[in-house]
């Protein structure tokens, strides 16, 4: 599957530390309060909400290699 690589890749690490800060937050409300209902929470949805924000993380990663491999003289090719 392609990744877009028109979408700047500011914009997905600002959307990846906006959805893991409130994934690390629940992840530490049940450390801090390790009520049944709580640690389920921060285990399912926080843990949901920290693999959407490296996903985006890496696909930010992913985006500006493949944009800086494109701006380099002989598309990605050495110079001999």
């Amino acid at each position: 599957m392609p990744l877009p690589t028109n979408l700047p890749s500011s914009k997905l690490v600002l959307f990846a530390v906006l959805v893991g800060i409130p994934a690390l937050l629940m992840m530490a409300a049940s450390v801090v309060y390790p009520k049944p209902l709580m640690v389920v929470g921060a285990m399912s949805i926080g843990q949901g909400l920290g693999a959407l924000a490296l996903l985006c993380y890496l696909a930010a990663i992913v985006t500006e290699v493949r944009r800086k491999a494109g701006s380099e003289p002989g598309d990605g090719q050495r110079r001999q």
